[in-house]
C-alpha cells in the first residue's frame, strides 16, 4: 500500500546507477561499511527491490534510509515496491513494515538445476 510509505531523510543517501541503468541509492561511510537498494527487476506496475548491506552498518538505520529512497523514486513513478523478506529476519521484517511495507502471505522458493548436454548411460543390468 503505497500510502502507508513512510519517507526517511538521510543526507548521506546518494543517487547512482546500477550496471543495467536503472537507479541504485547507496550510503557510503566513513569506517569502509555501505549500505545499497536498488532493483531486481521492473515492469509497468511494480518493481522488485533488493538491499546489499554489509554487516558493518547493520543496526544503523542505513539500510532503511537507502529502501526508503528507492521506494519514493518509485512511488513517484506510480510502481509499487516489492520486496522479499525471509521468514527468519523478524529485525529486517520489523524495519520495513516501519517504512510501509506489509507481509503478503506469498513465499518464494529458488532452487538450481543442471541441465545436462550429454546422455548419461542408464547403469547395466545383471542377467536375471
Amino acid at each position: 500500500d503505497m500510502k502507508r510509505h513512510k519517507p526517511v531523510v538521510n543526507v548521506l543517501v546518494v543517487e547512482s546507477q546500477s550496471p543495467s541503468g536503472w537507479p541504485r541509492y547507496e550510503i557510503h561511510t566513513a569506517d569502509g561499511s555501505v549500505a545499497a537498494a536498488g532493483l531486481n527487476w521492473k515492469g509497468p506496475r511494480f518493481a522488485e527491490i533488493y538491499l546489499d548491506l554489509d554487516p558493518k552498518a547493520r543496526g544503523r538505520g542505513l539500510g532503511a534510509s537507502v529502501l526508503a529512497a528507492i521506494t519514493q523514486r518509485l512511488i513517484g513513478e506510480r510502481i509499487s515496491p516489492l520486496y522479499r523478506v525471509g521468514d527468519d529476519d523478524l529485525s529486517l521484517r520489523a524495519e520495513v513494515e516501519g517504512l510501509g511495507f506489509h507481509p503478503t502471505g506469498i513465499h518464494t522458493i529458488t532452487c538450481q538445476a543442471v541441465l545436462r548436454t550429454q546422455t548419461i548411460a542408464a547403469p547395466a543390468r545383471s542377467p536375471s
